[in-house]
């Protein structure tokens, strides 16, 4: 096992992690830290999803359906762990740590893994046409590259995809 303290976490996920993945961290410059994922996106992602199968029940829905509904939103989730090798900054505990690659970092990381969750689910403030979907994944990535220059490229980029969301949404409110 690796040397990180143990943690609380889905069993088999957090024994695997602790033995394969955290021994490797510290290569990457982030340090253990970046490795208390637990691996928590098996909790929403079928054919395990407990956590969205025990929604389900509770709901009345369709497990398989509230799994596949969960997963798509769920899946910046994914990104986070590239962010922290990408920039450790977020971890705050590294050397040569800076604010400002922190705030750059966390704001990109916010925007990124949003619109990445509204490219996925097909909506933002309304339902989303294709191109919007595809120009809100590729925005997304550029956001979570940590960098305010891909950032601010990202967010130029999700502007007219914004500004026409906004103005269904009014539209749709004003027909109502």
């Amino acid at each position: 096992a690796g040397s990180a303290p143990p943690r609380a976490g889905t069993g088999a996920t957090t024994r695997l992690a602790d033995q394969e993945v955290v021994p490797a961290l510290p290569a990457t410059g982030t340090g253990e830290a970046a490795g208390e994922d637990d691996g928590v996106l098996a909790d929403i992602t079928p054919p395990v999803a407990l956590a969205a199968y025990a929604a389900a029940g509770m709901a009345g829905s369709d497990p398989f359906k509230t799994g596949n509904t969960a997963f798509r939103p769920g899946m910046g989730k994914a990104l986070v762990p590239f962010v922290f090798v990408f920039a450790p900054s977020l971890l705050i505990m590294v050397s040569g740590f800076s604010w400002t690659e922190f705030v750059v970092a966390f704001i990109g990381c916010v925007l990124g893994i949003t619109f990445l969750s509204a490219a996925l689910s097909n909506y933002f403030l309304t339902r989303m046409r294709m191109w919007e979907r595809l120009v809100c994944g590729f925005a997304a990535i550029l956001m979570i590259a940590p960098g305010i220059v891909s950032t601010a490229i990202g967010i130029a980029l999700v502007m007219p995809m914004i500004s026409r969301q906004v103005a269904a949404a009014r539209h749709r409110h004003a027909a109502a």
